[in-house]
């Protein structure tokens, strides 16, 4: 309460006039989706896409972030514990000698490009909005031996049910596919 005295104050002091009003979620797009936390936290890769990468890259020994209902292997890494994964969180596992499917939440990526770089001995195929102004995507873009941007629409699909802020976030979103392959014995650097 005292913080919203000062706040009047400050702005009574200003000569401002402040009008609270309510804006219902479907017309306050943009500041509700920023408030939602982000809509590419839960996309599915479309299985005609799934069946492509495992084809070109795989196969894939580990899903390092799914849940029961969305894991693409029987060996998965959950976001939260849960009897039928191998482990959570996934970066908490051990990635060395593995050839890893990698579709994480936006957050996670920072520190999923870190342990690909420390550990040379990861393979993974990653799927990352296409957000080339991040340092995480930099640092993914730098050891990548392969990098394709395609429409979201085209390759993956949102959970049924997103309220009209994050269906306006997606819309006309793209995502990079990287891959990562794993040096057994160096670096990335000498290969």
């Amino acid at each position: 309460m005292h913080l919203l005295r000062k706040v009047w104050r400050l702005l009574d002091g200003a000569g401002i006039a402040l009008t609270v009003r309510y804006i219902p979620s479907d017309q306050n797009v943009l500041a509700d989706a920023l408030s939602r936390g982000s809509p590419f936290d839960d996309l599915r890769l479309r299985g005609a896409t799934w069946r492509e990468l495992e084809r070109r890259w795989g196969p894939h020994d580990v899903d390092r972030y799914a849940a029961p209902e969305s894991a693409r292997l029987a060996r998965f890494n959950s976001v939260l514990p849960c009897g039928e994964s191998e482990g959570a969180p996934a970066l908490a596992q051990c990635w060395a000698g593995t050839n890893s499917y990698v579709f994480a939440p936006p957050t996670e990526l920072p520190r999923v490009a870190q342990l690909l770089q420390e550990c040379p001995s990861a393979a993974a195929t990653l799927v990352v909005p296409h957000w080339p102004a991040q340092a995480w995507f930099q640092g993914l873009a730098s050891i990548a031996t392969h990098a394709e941007t395609r429409a979201l629409a085209d390759v993956a699909s949102p959970p049924s049910g997103l309220p009209p802020s994050a269906q306006h976030a997606l819309s006309g979103a793209m995502l990079t596919f990287f891959r990562v392959p794993g040096h057994p014995g160096g670096s990335r650097r000498d290969a």
